[in-house]
């Protein structure tokens, strides 16, 4: 991350408020800009565990929904991803030799 715009805005602050040039380091900007968002998540954290309580049950059963439903998308790519080509690149066998041509290649939903 570049400090550069934050120099040039340090300046023109200085300007305006009648100092000749501005002492404090961009770095420090930057380290106290990073503490303040740290303290409003933090705030904001600390009143998202005083809500409610959940039960362990429910959020074990929202893990097991995941879980199956990324078991669900899994098996549904497996005949899309499990299929290799075995004709060539002019797709006539001859790879596997003179006998080539009696093999069928696989479709997609195989």
């Amino acid at each position: 991350m570049s400090a550069y715009p934050i120099r040039a805005t340090l300046r023109q602050l200085a300007k305006h408020a009648g100092k000749p040039d501005s002492t404090a380091i961009t770095q420090d900007i930057l380290d106290t800009a990073s503490v303040l968002k740290i303290r409003a998540v933090l705030g904001l954290i600390s009143t998202d565990m005083e809500a409610l309580p959940v039960t362990f049950g429910y959020k074990v059963a929202i893990w097991v929904s995941f879980i199956n439903r990324h078991a669900e998308r899994l098996e549904q790519r497996r005949p899309r991803m499990l299929v290799a080509r075995l004709a060539g690149a002019a797709g006539t066998l001859a790879s596997l030799g003179k006998d080539g041509s009696r093999y069928k290649q696989p479709s997609a939903s195989n």
